[in-house]
Protein backbone atom coordinates (compact mmCIF):
# COMPACT_ATOMS: atom_id res chain seq x y z
CA UNK A 1 0.00 0.00 0.00
CA UNK A 2 2.75 2.20 0.85
CA UNK A 3 4.55 2.10 -2.93
CA UNK A 4 1.54 3.09 -4.82
CA UNK A 5 0.60 6.14 -2.21
CA UNK A 6 4.39 7.26 -2.58
CA UNK A 7 4.15 6.98 -6.36
CA UNK A 8 1.17 8.93 -6.38
CA UNK A 9 2.41 11.76 -3.76
CA UNK A 10 5.67 11.81 -6.08
CA UNK A 11 3.27 12.58 -9.31
CA UNK A 12 1.39 14.99 -7.39
CA UNK A 13 4.46 17.15 -6.32
CA UNK A 14 6.36 17.11 -9.25
CA UNK A 15 3.04 18.40 -11.28
CA UNK A 16 3.39 21.39 -8.92
CA UNK A 17 6.90 22.08 -9.83
CA UNK A 18 5.95 23.87 -13.01
CA UNK A 19 3.30 26.40 -11.44
CA UNK A 20 5.66 27.15 -8.93
CA UNK A 21 8.35 28.17 -11.77
CA UNK A 22 6.21 29.68 -13.72
CA UNK A 23 5.23 32.09 -10.02
CA UNK A 24 8.91 32.95 -9.47
CA UNK A 25 8.80 30.60 -6.45
CA UNK A 26 12.34 29.17 -7.05
CA UNK A 27 14.42 32.19 -6.21
CA UNK A 28 17.96 31.20 -4.60
CA UNK A 29 16.81 32.34 -1.11
CA UNK A 30 13.50 30.11 -1.09
CA UNK A 31 15.81 27.31 -2.19
CA UNK A 32 18.48 27.88 0.15
CA UNK A 33 15.75 27.99 3.10
CA UNK A 34 14.39 24.94 1.83
CA UNK A 35 17.52 23.13 1.91
CA UNK A 36 18.02 24.82 5.77
CA UNK A 37 14.60 22.95 6.86
CA UNK A 38 15.20 20.01 4.84
CA UNK A 39 17.26 18.73 7.98
CA UNK A 40 14.15 19.54 10.46
CA UNK A 41 11.75 18.32 8.38
CA UNK A 42 13.42 14.68 8.81
CA UNK A 43 14.07 15.21 12.56
CA UNK A 44 10.47 15.90 12.86
CA UNK A 45 9.26 12.76 10.73
CA UNK A 46 11.57 10.50 13.27
CA UNK A 47 10.47 12.20 16.25
CA UNK A 48 7.28 10.88 15.07
CA UNK A 49 7.79 7.27 14.54
CA UNK A 50 9.37 7.02 17.84
CA UNK A 51 6.76 9.42 19.83
CA UNK A 52 4.19 6.91 18.00
CA UNK A 53 6.09 3.32 19.04
CA UNK A 54 6.24 4.68 22.57
CA UNK A 55 2.94 6.10 23.16
CA UNK A 56 -0.90 4.49 21.92
CA UNK A 57 -2.25 5.71 18.95
CA UNK A 58 -5.23 7.20 20.76
CA UNK A 59 -2.71 9.46 22.81
CA UNK A 60 -0.96 10.35 19.39
CA UNK A 61 -3.66 11.19 17.80
CA UNK A 62 -4.87 13.50 20.37
CA UNK A 63 -1.60 15.24 20.79
CA UNK A 64 -1.68 15.79 16.79
CA UNK A 65 -5.17 17.19 16.49
CA UNK A 66 -4.56 19.58 19.73
CA UNK A 67 -1.43 20.92 17.94
CA UNK A 68 -3.13 21.31 14.42
CA UNK A 69 -5.69 22.84 16.69
CA UNK A 70 -3.03 25.41 18.22
CA UNK A 71 -1.12 26.02 15.05
CA UNK A 72 -5.06 26.46 13.28
CA UNK A 73 -5.76 29.43 16.06
CA UNK A 74 -2.48 30.97 15.42
CA UNK A 75 -2.80 30.81 11.56
CA UNK A 76 -6.31 32.49 12.13
CA UNK A 77 -5.04 35.37 14.48
CA UNK A 78 -2.29 36.19 12.04
CA UNK A 79 -4.81 36.20 8.85
CA UNK A 80 -7.18 38.29 11.55
CA UNK A 81 -4.34 41.09 11.79
CA UNK A 82 -3.55 40.97 8.72
CA UNK A 83 -6.73 41.74 7.38
CA UNK A 84 -7.90 44.42 10.42
CA UNK A 85 -4.45 46.17 11.25
CA UNK A 86 -4.06 49.35 10.37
Amino acid sequence: MRAPLFGFFAIINTAKLVPYFLLGQFSVSNLKLSAALAPVAIIGMLLGVWLVRRISVKVFYRLTYFLVFLLALKLTYDGLLGVFAP
